[in-house]
């Protein structure tokens, strides 16, 4: 099996950012080429993983790899075996197989899998449960517990069950079926007052496809007479140990012809040398722009096509030039493909470096000859017909977008948006809330629900965040980039789709072919060619979707794809009047100062809550983006720096109830002509220090002072005074 040196990614990685989740794909190029290991450190940071779902659910049944090979891979784990002959667990290193009857055999080291995972497991975590939890209930306690849901994990579930419901499936027989049909013959047991271990997975939604995304868990009893998949579950004393994972490596299985269903499957046999790609990704995989293209990728992968491995959440620091170079040299790529908007500077030595080398970059700036090509999604077309569809199904005539940066790509989408939710309803008023960020769902939420406060009973997701908050609020989604409505298929009317396939394809043909030039991209990313689309329309959501609308969004979808209707390109800015409103909060939340400024920051955010409720102020939403400043006047100025950077349009900054924190904000607000109103600092020396934008709400230490003393002089009859007080402290030496 091929392997990665990753020593020099992964040593960045863990210097730059020692949390990342450093999901790198190792694609294998022939079968039975891997040498025995043992389960080391390095197996115990890795999920090693036979085959992918999607292979299995296609109906490849024939297994390549031995118990043996596998159990060199790791000691913990799922899957199953050779025809889909029952339900694979393994647990300190030993590999068990649950039969159609329930019954549970050790399996000998001959035996052979078509898909499983496993891990070298070592637990970074151990919680007991002393409560009933049904499977649902505990899938939502450890996603409230678990620190990260963009990495894996790997969970045992040890103890005493009052109730279990587990599966297991027949062997199939060739020509194999899919495995949704397969499944239609599982025989379910149901067990009672029940110990044992459940051995499992957390899975990222990226992953979906290439394993099951979110829990899959096996059972085996403490005496290895029961197991299965399992269906249901309640427990009654357990212990849930959670290890999270650095790497994965997928083995692709290789003789795929002979070992395909009848059914048709995206799987191919392929002759022909696949080409090597790599990918970087600035932000997550999470992130549906960064998915619609790793799921391409993926699936050229599972075709035989290329051999792919990647980084994501670079950022955006200037360090993708180190990755890039490691990547070169580790892995000698024909073909490099990012998303890297905003790292076009650091990359370009390193294009001019290796003219070999084609790199196909998403950005909205142009081509570099000789061999840097560019992309972008151009989905303006898709964004009309979603505005279609959301002008015709909004009651309140309020329609809201919560949207990344103002710029170009964006922009392009949002006014075309605009322009088919306001072609097909006038009255509609289109509202957009920047996060200024590619990547922050939480902030995202935050401006999914303060449009739905002001009004809005439809909101566009061109970021991620929004789905859970617009569901729960019972109104309908847009999604953007990939197909979102498994999310929650009450709530997602439909999706701006993006498919990267069109363009992949015809990049990958040019650098087999030696045709490669640098050249603009963007054409293959229309409706005509299939690069963009509208998922189809879902009757499903609650209140549904007229017949008219849906027939009215087909034929603009017809007109479009034919040329008879354009579908205009708008980079501009969308008007200040849909817009939020964008004020900096400056809060110490941690350290010496968080006792005073949490207060603050909360009654802040129920402050811009309850505006953005009654409408927003002249119209506008608010947003809030909130910043600690760790107690600290240096960490404070630096805050006050990165905010004006990643917020250009912050009006104002609030915050912060101690002098000295003040200080270390407010000149550098005052310095890009930023109004600064301190909501607790009261020195009178304060105008004097930063004379211009800063504003105090409470009254000064002198008229505090000469209040208390006049207090003590009328009311108490005092007349002499002991003065106790920080000679370090601006406060205190103002009183």
């Amino acid at each position: 099996m091929f392997q990665f040196d990753t020593t020099m990614i992964r040593r960045w990685l863990s210097n730059r950012l020692p949390c990342y989740m450093m999901a790198i794909f190792f694609i294998t190029l022939c079968a039975g080429c891997a040498q025995p290991t043992t389960v080391t450190h390095a197996n115990r940071e890795t999920l090693f993983q036979t085959s992918t779902l999607h292979a299995l659910e296609a109906g490849v049944y024939d297994g390549e790899m031995t118990i043996g090979q596998l159990k060199q891979q790791g000691d913990f784990g799922l899957g199953t075996f050779t025809a889909l002959d029952g339900e694979m667990v393994m647990v300190n290193g030993e590999v068990y197989r649950v039969d159609d009857q329930g019954v549970v055999h050790v399996v000998d080291n001959t035996a052979t899998t078509p898909f499983a995972a496993v891990t070298g497991f070592a637990a970074d975590e151990t919680t007991a449960l002393h409560s009933a939890f049904t499977c649902s209930q505990l899938q939502s306690y450890l996603d409230a517990r678990l620190p990260r849901h963009d990495v894996p994990y790997a969970l045992r579930v040890e103890g005493r069950f009052s109730a279990l419901t587990v599966r297991s499936v027949p062997a199939q027989q060739k020509p194999y079926p899919p495995l949704a049909d397969a499944l239609a013959g599982q025989v379910v047991f149901e067990k009672q007052t029940i110990s044992g271990s459940m051995i499992g997975f957390r899975l990222p939604d990226y992953l979906a496809g290439t394993n099951v995304a979110g829990y899959h868990f096996h059972f085996l009893s403490d005496d290895k007479q029961v197991g299965g998949h399992v269906l249901d579950c309640t427990t009654d004393a357990v212990t849930v140990a959670a290890d999270d994972i650095a790497d994965l490596q997928v083995d692709l299985l290789h003789d795929v012809a002979h070992n395909r269903s009848t059914a048709d499957s995206p799987i191919v046999a392929n002759d022909i040398e696949p080409l090597v790609v790599f990918g970087a990704y600035g932000t997550s995989l999470a992130e549906p722009w960064n998915q619609a293209i790793h799921q391409a990728l993926l699936a050229a992968a599972a075709a035989g096509e290329i051999r792919y491995s990647y980084v994501d959440q670079i950022g955006y620091t200037g360090d993708v030039d180190q990755v890039l170079r490691s990547a070169i040299a580790e892995h000698a790529p024909a073909l490099i493909v990012s998303d890297l908007f905003g790292n076009e500077t650091a990359v370009t030595a390193v294009v001019q470096e290796h003219p070999e080398i084609a790199f196909v970059f998403g950005t909205d700036a142009a081509p570099r000859a000789p061999n840097l090509s560019v992309f972008d999604s151009w989905t303006h077309e898709a964004a009309y017909l979603a505005g279609m569809t959301a002008g015709g199904l909004t009651k309140t005539n309020v329609v809201g977008i919560v949207a990344g940066y103002p710029e170009g790509s964006v922009n392009r989408v949002i006014n075309a948006f605009t322009a088919g939710a306001q072609a097909n309803n006038p009255n509609v008023a289109v509202r957009t809330t920047f996060i200024h960020s590619w990547f922050d769902p939480d902030a995202a939420a935050t401006a999914a629900q303060a449009q739905i406060d002001a009004g809005a009973d439809v909101i566009f997701g061109e970021r991620t965040g929004v789905t859970a908050v617009a569901a729960a609020a019972g109104v309908y989604v847009i999604g953007n980039m990939i197909d979102q409505r498994a999310e929650a298929p009450q709530a997602v009317v439909s999706s701006v789709l993006w498919n990267v396939r069109p363009t992949l394809d015809y990049v990958i043909d040019q650098v087999r072919n030696g045709s490669y030039t640098a050249q603009n991209l963007v054409d293959f990313g229309t409706l005509a060619v299939g690069g963009a689309a509208l998922a189809p329309l879902n009757r499903e959501v609650v209140g549904g979707v007229p017949d008219a609308l849906v027939a009215a969004v087909n034929a603009k979808a017809a007109a479009i794809a034919s040329g008879r209707f354009v579908v205009p390109v708008d980079d501009h800015e969308p008007p200040p009047s849909t817009a939020a409103i964008v004020l900096g909060a400056l809060y110490n939340l941690t350290g010496a100062q968080s006792g005073l400024d949490i207060p603050s920051a909360q009654g802040a955010q129920l402050a811009v809550a309850e505006v953005n409720r009654q409408g927003g102020l002249l119209g506008r939403p608010v947003h809030l983006a909130l910043a600690d400043g760790e107690s600290d006047p240096a960490v404070l100025a630096a805050k006050t720096t990165a905010m004006l950077a990643d917020f250009p349009q912050v009006t104002a900054f609030l915050g912060l109830s101690d002098t000295d924190m003040v200080l270390g904000a407010a000149p550098v607000a005052a310095a890009a002509q930023r109004l600064f109103l301190t909501s607790g600092a009261t020195s009178p020396q304060l105008p004097a220090q930063v004379p211009d934008y800063l504003y105090l709400a409470c009254f000064g230490d002198n008229v505090q002072a000469a209040a208390a003393a006049e207090w003590a002089y009328a009311e108490l009859s005092a007349r002499r005074a002991a003065i106790l007080y920080d000679a370090e402290m601006l406060y205190t030496q103002g009183l």
